[in-house]
C-alpha cells in the first residue's frame, strides 16, 4: 500500500470541514474523488500535502511509502513535497510564477531536492519530459513566460514539472476544469499516459465523471466533508448505492438533451452541529433513524462500501 489515511479531520480554526475521511491508494493506482463544489475535496488534498498554514489536520493513521507522516516536521515535509509527492493545481498558469520563464520553473523544482544538479542537466530532463507529453518546440517553451502559452500547454507543463523528480504520488486538484474541451482532452490523454507508461499513482479531484470513467481505478464520493461511498469505478458508475451518488450520476446530461432537475435543498453549513446522515435533509429515501445517531459504513462487497442506512 502506497498511501493509507484513516479518519482524517481537517479544520479551519474551530470549523470542521473534512470529517473522518479514510482512503487508500495502491502503487500505480488512480483514485478519483468526486462531489459538488464546497464538499471538501480540495481541502482534503491540501491537508494531505500540508500546503495551507490556515488549516489544521489530524488523523488516526497517515502512512505514505512506509513513513508515518503524522510525526513529520517542516523539514521532513520540505524533503517530501515535490520529490515523493507532487501537486497539480486547478489553474496551472496561476500556480506558476508569472515573473519567471518556464525554464526557471523546472530548474527550481529540481534544485529544491538536488542541489548539485546543473542547470543544463535540469533543462535537458525538462525537454525530455515535455516531448513525452507531446509538447514540441521545447526550446521556445522553456524561454517563454506562463502567460505566453495556452491553458492546455500550461497544464501539460505543470504535469511535466510535477514528474521531474519521479514522484510516487501525484495529487491533481481539478486539473481539467479550467480548460476548454480540446485542452481537457489533451490533459486527460497526458494523465492516461502517466498511468499506463509510468505507473504513477494519483489522487484526482474532479467534477467530471467522464474523466473519472477514463482514468480512475477507484472512486470516493464526498458530500458535506464526509466520504459517503467508496468502490471501484465500475461499482460506483454502474451500481451506485448512496442516494447522493445516484443524484450526481443523474445530473449528467443525457444524449437526448434531457437535463436533471438537480437535488432539492441546500448543501450543509459547516460549523453547525450535525446529527445523523449529512445528506438526510435532501434525501428522498431517508428514514426516521437517518436523522439521528451515527451512520456507519456498510459493505456491499470487498471493495465497495456506503455510508447509508437507506441504501
Amino acid at each position: 500500500m502506497l498511501l493509507s489515511v484513516k479518519n482524517l479531520n481537517v479544520s479551519y480554526g474551530d470549523i470542521l470541514v473534512v470529517r473522518d475521511v479514510s482512503l487508500e491508494v495502491e502503487e500505480g493506482e488512480v483514485v478519483g474523488i468526486v462531489g459538488e463544489s464546497g464538499c471538501g475535496k480540495s481541502t482534503m488534498l491540501h491537508a494531505l500535502m500540508q500546503l495551507d498554514p490556515n488549516i489544521s489536520a489530524k488523523s488516526e493513521t497517515y502512512l505514505f511509502d512506509g513513513e508515518d507522516l503524522d510525526h513529520f516536521g517542516e523539514e521532513d515535509w520540505r524533503r517530501l513535497r515535490g520529490k515523493k509527492m507532487a501537486m497539480i493545481f486547478q489553474n496551472a498558469e496561476m500556480a506558476m510564477d508569472p515573473m519567471k520563464k518556464i525554464a526557471h520553473q523546472f530548474y527550481e523544482t529540481v534544485r529544491m531536492h538536488e542541489k548539485k544538479r546543473k542547470k543544463i542537466q535540469c533543462l535537458k530532463c525538462a525537454e525530455e519530459w515535455m516531448k513525452k507529453l507531446n509538447l514540441s518546440d521545447t526550446k521556445r517553451i522553456l524561454n517563454s513566460y506562463p502567460y505566453e502559452l495556452s491553458g492546455g500547454m500550461c497544464q501539460r507543463i505543470a504535469i511535466a514539472v510535477a514528474m521531474m523528480n519521479d514522484p510516487k504520488l501525484i495529487l491533481a486538484d481539478e486539473p481539467t476544469s479550467a480548460l476548454d474541451v480540446t485542452s481537457q482532452a489533451e490533459a486527460v490523454k497526458t494523465m492516461i499516459q502517466l498511468k499506463q507508461q509510468y505507473h504513477t499513482s494519483m489522487i484526482l479531484v474532479t467534477h467530471n465523471m467522464g474523466v473519472v470513467a477514463q482514468l480512475a481505478d477507484k472512486v470516493g464520493v464526498m458530500y458535506g466533508g464526509e466520504m459517503v461511498e467508496w468502490g471501484t469505478t465500475a461499482e460506483i458508475l454502474k451500481t451506485p448505492a448512496h442516494p447522493y451518488t445516484r443524484a450526481l450520476l443523474d445530473a449528467i446530461p443525457k444524449m437526448d438533451g434531457t437535463i436533471s432537475e438537480g437535488i432539492a435543498g441546500k448543501p450543509p453549513e459547516y460549523g453547525k452541529e450535525r446529527k445523523g446522515c449529512v445528506f438526510a435533509p435532501r434525501c428522498m429515501y431517508k428514514k426516521e433513524e437517518c436523522e439521528s445517531g451515527k451512520i456507519n459504513c456498510y459493505e456491499r462487497s470487498k471493495t465497495h462500501w456506503v455510508r447509508c442506512k437507506a441504501s
